[in-house]
């Protein structure tokens, strides 16, 4: 958020964040995630190049929240889960193993054996 003096705070999303409820990746996490959309268009017109109605996610007072909220909040759910994230860590290689009892990162199935993770700064 960039602050623009009596405008208020102005959110910059980089990127293509309009979807269509047809797309069912970001249709459904948006959905999933419990966040709020609204037309991407005040017209709310199908757009005729994509020939869909087009969204963006909003906040609760209804301005632009952009596709960075729903992968904070995914990430912030993953984290409570137990997951974690290594930012800045080239993957070099995943190999099965048979121990789930690996120190390094690993992946651990239901069906099947773990697999180890190595980065190449030797996390």
């Amino acid at each position: 958020k960039v602050d623009v003096g009596a405008l208020g705070p102005l959110m910059v999303d980089i990127g293509a964040y309009r979807y269509s409820k047809a797309q069912h990746l970001p249709s459904d996490l948006i959905q999933h995630l419990n966040l709020s959309s609204a037309c991407y268009q005040p017209s709310c017109m199908v757009d005729p190049e994509l020939n869909a109605t087009l969204y963006k996610i909003v906040d609760r007072m209804g301005n632009n929240a952009g596709y960075g909220l729903p992968i904070k909040l995914m990430v912030q759910q993953m984290t409570k889960a137990g997951v974690h994230f290594y930012m800045h860590h080239a993957l070099t290689g995943i190999f099965e193993t048979t121990s789930a009892e690996i120190l390094k990162p690993k992946i651990v199935f239901l069906d099947r054996p773990p697999v180890e993770l190595t980065f190449a700064n030797g996390v």
